[in-house]
């Protein structure tokens, strides 16, 4: 797996930012957590990209919204490695 630059932005009380984060640290990918709710300028942040929802993931510049697994093993370069449930 190549080194790249993965930003979270999640919200409290987001189950699927539970899951996002869960899955990331099993997986042993560093990450940036940005939490809109302790921070409202993470919100703001994700407005100006057109985004209202939490979780959003950036690996580089691609946005994967939701917690979509298969999407995030692509893009971290993960396909083929670990399981896929």
């Amino acid at each position: 797996m190549k080194v790249q630059d993965v930003v979270v932005y999640v919200s409290d009380d987001c189950k699927e930012c539970e899951k996002v984060l869960s899955w990331l640290k099993e997986q042993d990918v560093p990450y940036i957590e940005k939490n809109t709710t302790q921070n409202r300028s993470y919100m703001r942040e994700l407005q100006c990209k057109n985004v209202y929802g939490t979780p959003a993931i950036y690996v580089d510049n691609q946005r994967i919204l939701g917690f979509q697994r298969n999407r995030l093993m692509d893009a971290l370069g993960l396909t083929g490695v670990g399981n896929y449930y």
